[in-house]
Order: structure tokens, then sequence, then C-alpha cells
């Protein structure tokens, strides 16, 4: 009997957590179910050190978010076309290339034909697809409108998807521009100073300071390399045992938010899913508050997501959703005013989507603007630090002809 960690949505719109022992995951979701709970969170307690190797056989061979992206929207196509729902999963099968995406969409296939509902074949197979994602298939499937459903998932994944690389394209040029200078330093205090250095030691304090102070850098790192070549891992690991404590991640994050414009570049991510998240829930058939708990599930910033519950509280208690949108001096005016559109008239779903498509156009945006001054700046930066280390070697060697003449 496995023992499964779930958070939930109750009937009542509040957040529930618990333990569960069934022999499947989908089981333990059917039994959720049963209580009246909307699933947010369902995942399977190792026991011991052979569950915890056994819980990942091949890392290489996994179905990520763009895999699960195409096939929705292969899907949505399929069935928008007037083909049954089995035979567009069988013909994804027969087309599909990748032999692990081959074998779950069989596997699906398979559970459809036992009598199995499309979103428990989806939850039986084991995290793959998330949580509010099969809460929205179910809420299709039970409404007829499974190919509408499909096709607002499809689209939803596919801008989170548009997103997330836009911002990595964006960053690559800075990110190799830092390193190659980076690398450039090294090289000459690790490389080119050494053959100066039995020159500059006769000259002792002779030498000008600029050309004693890079001395000094050069021998620290040609001394302590090591210690050197740690340090980035030693931070990186001490930073995300520090985050794993919830006080000192709260902290953290409550200090993003309130670093005005460099806090909404930090949590736009959050807010892009929360609100297409939520939009799309709302645009397929469930209530607010229970739309509202999926959205804070996908939330990353501890402080945004305190505040999200705080105002989803308020919200069950019978308030609208736009005033306590304006309360938070983070968000921008336009998320209030969208929203108080949607709730004026009854198209908040459709109103919260458009929310998120101009988050995200405004980032990109902000982000094309910023790279557009921070790549000059950053090569200017780096060719005076070089230009500098090069520099202090000649001024200490002009300094030794002086003495020498």
């Amino acid at each position: 009997m496995a023992r499964f960690l779930y958070r939930s949505i109750d009937q009542g719109g509040q957040k529930a957590e618990g333990i569960l022992s069934e022999p499947t995951r989908e089981l333990a979701l059917d039994r959720l179910h049963r209580m009246g709970h909307v699933p947010i969170e369902l995942t399977q307690k190792a026991e011991g050190l052979w569950a915890k190797l056994n819980q990942q056989v091949d890392p290489f061979d996994r179905i990520d978010g763009k895999a699960t992206a195409f096939l929705t929207r292969q899907l949505a196509s399929l069935l928008a076309a007037g083909l049954t729902l089995e035979r567009s999963l069988t013909v994804l099968e027969e087309t599909t290339v990748s032999k692990s995406q081959r074998q779950m969409i069989g596997r699906l296939v398979g559970s459809l034909r036992r009598g199995s509902a499309f979103a428990d074949a989806l939850a039986a197979e084991d995290g793959v697809f998330p949580l509010h994602h099969i809460s929205m298939v179910r809420a299709g499937e039970a409404a007829g409108t499974l190919p509408e459903t499909l096709d607002s998932l499809a689209r939803a994944q596919e801008r989170t998807l548009a997103f997330a690389q836009s911002v990595k394209s964006a960053l690559i040029y800075p990110a190799i521009l830092l390193v190659l200078v980076t690398c450039t330093l090294v090289l000459v205090v690790t490389v080119v100073l050494p053959e100066f250095a039995p020159l500059f030691e006769e000259a002792g304090r002779s030498l000008p300071l600029a050309t004693q102070i890079v001395l000094a850098i050069g021998t620290a790192v040609n001394d302590f390399w090591w210690a050197l070549a740690l340090a980035p891992a030693v931070l990186w690991l001490a930073g995300r045992q520090a985050l794993r404590r919830p006080r000192t991640a709260a902290r953290l994050h409550r200090f993003m938010l309130g670093t005005k414009r460099a806090g909404r570049w930090l949590i736009t991510a959050d807010l892009v899913r929360f609100f297409r998240t939520t939009g799309s829930l709302l645009e397929n058939g469930q209530s607010l508050t229970s739309a509202l708990g999926f959205g804070q599930s996908v939330v990353g910033n501890l402080a945004l997501k305190d505040d999200l519950q705080k105002i989803s509280a308020r919200v069950r208690r019978g308030g609208y959703l736009a005033p306590q949108f304006a309360g938070l001096a983070y968000l921008p005016p336009v998320v209030n005013q969208l929203t108080r559109v949607g709730e004026e008239t009854g198209a908040l779903g459709a109103m919260m989507l458009q929310t998120a498509d101009l988050l995200e156009d405004g980032f990109q945006s902000s982000l094309q603007r910023f790279l557009a001054v921070f790549a000059p700046l950053l090569t200017l930066i780096m060719g005076a630090l070089v230009a500098a280390v090069i520099g202090s070697v000649l001024i200490g060697m002009m300094s030794i002809n002086e003495l020498v003449i």
C-alpha cells in the first residue's frame, strides 16, 4: 500500500492537505474526488532508499512540457475534425516518433478501452500532466466541451513555453559575453602576469600602486584558484539550503516584492502563470474559489502566494476580486482595471487570460529595452577591466625602465 501526500481544495473552497493510503495514484485521485476535493498536488511518499532509487529509472526518457503541449494541440485538432477520442489517440500513437510518448499514448488508449475517463487516464501517468490540466480535462468531459478545453490548454501551454524560451534566448548573448570576458581576465591574470612577475619582484615597492594591486590579485588567483572555483558551487548550495527554510524563503520573496520595478520583473513569470491558469479554469466552468486555489498552486514566490491566499479568503466571504488586486502595490494598474471589467461583464476568465498576455508582452518589451542598454554597457565595463589589467602591467614596465635609466 503506497502513501500519497495531497493538497486540495475542499467543497467549501478551503485548502486541505493530508496523507492517503492507496495501492495506486489513480485510486488516490479517485478517493479525493469521492471526498469532494479538487486536487492541487499529489505526490507519493518514498519509503526508504530503495523507493527513492526506483522513482526515476531513466532520467533522459522524460515527457516534458513541450511534448505535452504538442500532444494536447494535436489531440485538440483531431477532435475538432470529428474523430472520436480513442481514434484520435490511436492516430497519435501511430504517428509519434518518440518511444516514451508512444508508450504513454498506448496506455491512455488502453485505459479508455477499459472504460476509464480520459482525465483519470491522464492522472494515472504519475505527474506527467499537471493536476490543473487534469481537472480542466475532467470539467471538459463533464460539459461535453473536450475539444475546446484541450485547445485552451494547448494555447496556454504554448504561450507559457514561448515566454520561457524568449527569456532564455534574450539572456544568451549577455551570458556568453560575460563568460568570454571572465575567461580573458583569468587568462591574463594566471598566464600573462606570471611571465612579468620576476621583473616586477626586483623593483619591489617602487612599482606603481595599480601594478601592485594587479600582482596581488594574480598571486591570490594562482594560489587559491581551487577556492575560487569551488566558491560558486558552495554559494549555490548554501543559498539553496537556506531557501528550503520557509521563513528564510518567505523573507527573501517578500523583499523581492518590495523592490518596485525589479520586484515586478522577478514575479512576472509567477503572475503570468497565475492569471493564465485561473483564467483557463474559469473559461472551462470552474468556480472562482476553485480556480483561485489552482492559480495559487502554480506560484513559486511564497510572499505572492500568501497574498493570493488572503485574497481568496476575502472572495469566499463575498468580496469582489478587483479591489483586492488594487491593494497590492506591486501589481500593475492594468490588472485591477481588467479584473473590474471582467467582473462587471461576467467575462472574468477572458479578462484574466488577457491580463496574462499583457503582462507577458510588457515583460518582453521591458527585457528587450533593458538588454539593448545592458549588453553595450557590459561590453564597456568588461573591456575597461581588461584594459585596466593590461594598462597596469604596461605602467609597471615603464616604471622599471625609468629606474634603469
